[in-house]
C-alpha cells in the first residue's frame, strides 16, 4: 500500500521550537514548492517518495538562499575585509535558519507513468537579522549544514541517473547494479538528514557522547561513506577515551573528505594522545590551514610542539592562537618561562594584532 502521510524532512535545523511557526491565519501565505519522481519497474514507490521529498526541499531551500541574499546583514558581512576573509555561507544559513514544512504527497498519473509528488512549505524565522547574526557566530554548525546540503544535491543528482533507466525496466528483469545504486542514494539522503538533526551538539562538541555515539552509529547503518558523521564519530570516541576508534573514523573520514578540518584536528589529537607528536603536527597543521582563524588548532599543534621540545615551534603557534583571541596558552608558557614575557606573561612584541586592530 502507498503511504500518504508525509512524515516530517528534518531539512532545516531551527525548527518551530526555536523560530515558531506562523499563526494558523498565516498558513495560507506560505510559498509551497512541489517535485515529482517516477516510480515502476524495480523502484518501489517509497524510493520515489523519498527522493521527490529531497528534490521539494532543495527548491525550497533555493528560494531561502535568494531571501537571504537580499538581507542587508548578509550583505554586511558578505563583504569581503582583511577582517573577514570569506563571504558568509548562505546555503548553510539557509538550511539552519528556515523550516522546510511538509505539506503533503500524492500519487499521480496512471500505469505505466505512476509517479510520486512531495510538496513542502517554506517558513522564515520570525527576525531573520538577528537569526544570521547568531548564525554568523557558530561556523562549524553553519559549515556542517552547508556541506550536508551539498551532499543532498550531488546525492538526488546520483539517484537520478541511476533511477532513469530502471523506469523502463519490468520487475525481475535485470538491473540490480541501479537499483543497488539508487537505493544507496536514498539510505545516504536518509542519513544525512538524520546527522542534521544532531547539528546542536556538533555544535556543542557532543555534550553526551554516549548518547551522540547511539545516534552516529545509527546514522553511519544507514550510510557508512558519511564523512561528516565518521568525523563526528571520531570526537566522540576522544571524549570516551578510545583514541585508536578515533584514529580509524578520522582517517576513514578524510579518505571520503579531506576537506573536513575536524577531522584532521580528531587524528591529531588521537595520534598526540598515542603519543605521536610529529605525526600530530602535521595533522593540526592541516587542520589550521583549511580554518586559520580557528584558534583551537593552533593551541593543539602548540601542545605537540611542546611534546617535540620544540619550544620556538610552540611559542609561534601559541602567539597566533593569541592574536585570534585566545591568549591562555602564551599566558600560560609566559608564567612558565617557556615563551617571551611580561607581568601580564605576555609579551607585546610577541602577539600578532589582529587585522584591523
Amino acid at each position: 500500500m502507498i503511504r500518504r502521510a508525509f512524515r516530517a524532512l528534518p531539512v532545516c535545523l531551527l525548527l518551530a521550537c526555536l523560530f515558531p511557526g506562523p499563526g494558523a491565519g498565516e498558513e495560507a501565505k506560505l510559498k509551497e514548492y512541489s517535485a515529482a519522481r517516477f516510480f515502476g519497474g524495480p523502484i518501489r514507490a517509497e524510493t520515489a517518495e523519498y527522493a521527490a521529498r529531497v528534490a521539494a526541499s532543495n527548491l525550497a531551500v533555493q528560494e531561502a538562499m535568494r531571501l537571504l541574499a537580499a538581507l542587508p546583514e548578509v550583505r554586511f558581512a558578505g563583504a569581503v575585509t582583511p577582517g573577514n576573509p570569506k563571504p558568509p555561507d548562505v546555503a548553510g544559513l539557509a538550511c539552519l535558519l528556515y523550516e522546510v514544512r511538509p505539506v503533503r504527497t500524492a500519487l499521480l498519473g496512471y500505469p505505466p507513468q505512476l509517479r510520486m509528488e512531495a510538496r513542502v512549505a517554506l517558513v522564515p524565522p520570525e527576525q531573520p537579522g538577528r537569526a544570521v547574526i547568531d548564525a554568523l557566530t557558530r561556523p562549524d554548525t553553519l559549515d556542517a549544514a552547508s556541506r550536508l546540503q551539498a551532499r543532498r544535491e550531488a546525492l538526488l543528482d546520483a539517484y537520478d541517473r541511476a533511477a532513469a533507466p530502471l523506469l523502463r525496466t519490468p520487475p525481475g528483469m535485470g538491473g540490480s547494479a541501479g537499483l543497488l545504486e539508487a537505493e544507496r542514494c536514498v539510505n545516504a539522503l536518509k542519513s544525512l538528514d538524520f546527522f542534521f538533526t544532531l547539528l546542536p551538539q556538533y555544535g556543542d562538541f557532543w555534550p553526551d557522547p554516549a548518547a551522540a555515539l547511539e545516534k552516529l552509529n545509527a546514522c553511519l547503518a544507514l550510510d557508512p561513506h558519511n564523512a561528516l558523521a565518521l568525523a563526528a564519530r571520531a570526537e566522540v570516541m576522544l571524549k570516551l577515551d578510545k583514541p585508536d576508534a578515533a584514529m580509524d573514523d578520522a582517517q576513514a573520514a578524510l579518505a571520503l573528505d579531506d576537506t573536513l578540518d575536524r577531522a584532521h584536528d580528531a587524528l591529531g589529537t588521537a595520534l598526540l594522545v598515542r603519543r605521536l607528536p610529529a605525526l600530530a603536527v602535521n595533522s593540526f597543521g592541516k587542520a589550521a590551514a583549511l580554518c586559520p582563524r580557528k584558534p583551537s588548532y593552533l593551541l593543539n599543534r602548540a601542545s605537540a610542539y611542546l611534546m617535540l621540545d620544540e619550544k620556538e615551534a610552540m611559542c609561534r603557534d601559541l602567539a597566533a592562537a593569541c592574536g585570534l583571541g585566545d591568549c591562555a596558552g602564551l599566558t600560560w608558557a609566559g608564567k612558565n618561562g617557556m615563551c617571551p614575557k611580561t607581568s601580564e606573561g605576555v609579551a607585546p612584541d610577541t602577539v600578532p594584532q589582529r587585522e584591523g586592530e
